[in-house]
């Protein structure tokens, strides 16, 4: 399969950029890589690509585990896709993670885009730069073959957002924005099993606007967290009070003790609810305005011996879905 230019990325972009344009962008909140884990993406887009312009532009967002949550780094390639195509890949390339080459696989003609990076925890977005919106699917699967745990999601819509985009590429319009009810909310309410039987964190993403290309090439969307009525319930509900703040940039994965005190992790051991607030904050953040308008939470469990699982916690109000 031929490899596209970014030149040819680019002059598609000078090409469309003086006009508005609307395109169909996909948000999958949460992938990883390395070490027996896959995430495999699935693609359906109604219009393709013409001849030999790249019409996907993917961008993905993570850290490395080697090293824990202290990064953000961002990085973005192009694909192409044919007219009502199906592309099956995986997030991360093949000769970084295993050898799973499924477009090889499978006698696929598309040109799939890949991050070069594995060992990493993140989450991507996939921008099909055609002029309708709702003309392209999505769907990830995690497989941890070492711990026994997968999970399937389908890719979050960004409703039509006609906006402007200095970047120059024409996919400098939708990809960027997900500050909407769809994408960006402000509540969740937790919950999780007795300690002593699974273990609960909770992946956070902050969404806003300007996500596709970041000013400092880092996404820097920062929120507020910290619990909204200041208390939190065992089992039995029964109310324990007390508030830790902290805040999220770009990403995080948080435990009990980052917004509960001692005393209330304490008596929610044996599992428990928290509301928990996520709220834009502060105005500027590292000299910059703060585009974070608010998060995705997903909730990892594990049982020693038995695996895990992945899901999203509920938000508040359980809108729009």
């Amino acid at each position: 399969m031929k490899k596209k230019t970014l030149a040819a990325a680019i002059g598609l972009g000078m090409a469309l950029s003086t006009v508005q344009v609307q395109a169909e962008s996909l948000l999958f909140p949460y992938y990883q890589s390395g070490g027996g884990v896959w995430t495999l993406l699935t693609l359906h887009t109604d219009f393709g690509g013409t001849g030999a312009v790249p019409n996907l532009h993917y961008i993905w967002n993570y850290d490395l585990l080697s090293t824990g949550p202290t990064e953000c780094i961002h990085e973005d390639a192009y694909g192409h896709s044919t007219p009502v195509d199906l592309i099956q890949q995986t997030v991360v390339d093949p000769s970084v993670n295993g050898g799973l080459d499924l477009p090889a696989l499978f006698g696929d003609a598309s040109t799939a885009a890949y991050s070069l990076v594995g060992g990493v925890q993140g989450f991507m977005i996939v921008d099909d730069q055609t002029l309708a919106e709702n003309t392209m699917r999505g769907q990830a699967i995690v497989a941890d073959t070492v711990n026994n745990f997968y999970y399937a999601y389908k890719g979050r819509n960004n409703p039509s957002t006609l906006d402007t985009d200095a970047s120059g590429f024409a996919d400098g319009t939708e990809p960027g924005f997900w500050n909407h009810i769809f994408t960006s909310h402000l509540a969740w309410e937790l919950t999780w099993y007795p300690v002593n039987v699974v273990n609960t964190a909770w992946y956070v993403i902050v969404t806003g606007t300007g996500m596709d290309f970041p000013p400092t090439g880092q996404w820097l969307g920062t929120v507020g967290v910290g619990l909204w009525t200041g208390f939190v319930w065992d089992r039995d509900e029964d109310p324990r009070s007390g508030f830790v703040p902290t805040s999220v940039t770009c990403h995080r994965v948080l435990t009990r003790p980052d917004f509960m005190t001692a005393a209330q992790i304490a008596h929610t051991n044996n599992g428990g609810y928290a509301p928990l607030a996520t709220l834009p904050f502060p105005a500027v953040v590292q000299g910059l305005p703060n585009l974070g308008t608010g998060t995705i939470v997903t909730k990892i469990e594990s049982i020693t011996g038995l695996g895990g699982w992945l899901s999203e916690e509920n938000a508040f109000p359980n809108l729009p879905y």
